[in-house]
């Protein structure tokens, strides 16, 4: 197997986000390679422990709002791969070997750098299997009561959708509604409706409950998945979508519906 990359044009990003960014890969670069020698030495136990570690991290990071969907797509398959990784020590069936893993060395070194190469290098059927197999890392985080189930995590809502929908996957981040008596309202949640031009409803999905309610604004820094593909979208007559703040109840009992 050949490893190599490809070069692209770069971004622009917020120096915060490139600083944050710049640990990341780097921190993840010094993680892999002491994977990588344990691996390469036969210390299955360390290593196997060392990919886990990096898989579940990797995937509670691919929702942060300042990563981009290529970025986005890479640190998806580099979680996979770990996790696959990691199931094959642990297993002893070499699904995908520490050769494919040392093709992994320069996706990490050009990871968020606009420099990462349009083909991954190892092949997507040594490691689709392992979506199951990798929880995302909740250290260091502040988790919402509601949220606590994995299944509300944004990379067990990616998998879900990867798993149903055929096509390009659509995703959007919402951030926050404003209200004037943000604060009066109870659990509030936004529920996302695509209709076609007939008003058709092709997908509904409910946020989670949000996260913080503050004088003005309801926060929720929450990322949608829809179960519906681009190109069906756009194949039902430039389908539409409408935000909804539904089933949200103020100190009153008054409940508000409002179209954005």
């Amino acid at each position: 197997m050949q490893c190599s990359g490809a070069e692209g044009g770069g971004v622009a990003r917020p120096a915060m986000a490139m600083s944050e960014k710049e640990q990341l890969r780097l921190s993840w670069m010094t993680q892999f390679n002491k994977a990588q020698q344990h691996d390469s030495w036969g210390q299955v136990v360390e290593a196997q422990e060392d990919y886990q570690s990096m898989a579940s991290q990797i995937a509670a990071k691919q929702g942060l709002p300042f990563i981009t969907s290529k970025e986005k797509d890479i640190l998806h398959r580099l979680a996979l791969c770990l996790g696959a990784r990691a199931q094959a020590l642990r297993t002893l069936h070499e699904n995908i070997t520490v050769t494919d893993m040392k093709c992994l060395q320069p996706i990490f070194e050009a990871l968020f750098t606009g420099a990462e190469p349009d083909v991954f290098p190892v092949d997507a059927s040594k490691y689709q299997f392992a979506a199951s197999m990798v929880k995302p890392s909740t250290e260091g985080e502040i988790i919402c009561a509601d949220a606590e189930d994995e299944t509300s995590t944004d990379w067990h809502q990616r998998q879900a959708v990867l798993r149903t929908v055929r096509g390009t996957v659509v995703c959007f981040r919402i951030e926050k509604i404003g209200l004037k008596d943000a604060q009066d309202y109870i659990d509030p949640f936004m529920t996302v409706l695509v209709a076609d031009s007939r008003a058709n409803i092709l997908d509904s999905r409910d946020t989670n409950f949000a996260c913080e309610r503050r004088a003005t604004h309801v926060m929720f820094t929450q990322q949608v998945y829809l179960n519906v593909s681009l190109e069906d979208m756009e194949r039902s007559h430039r389908a539409q979508h409408g935000w909804w703040d539904t089933d949200v109840e103020n100190k009153n009992g008054q409940r508000l519906v409002q179209c954005l």
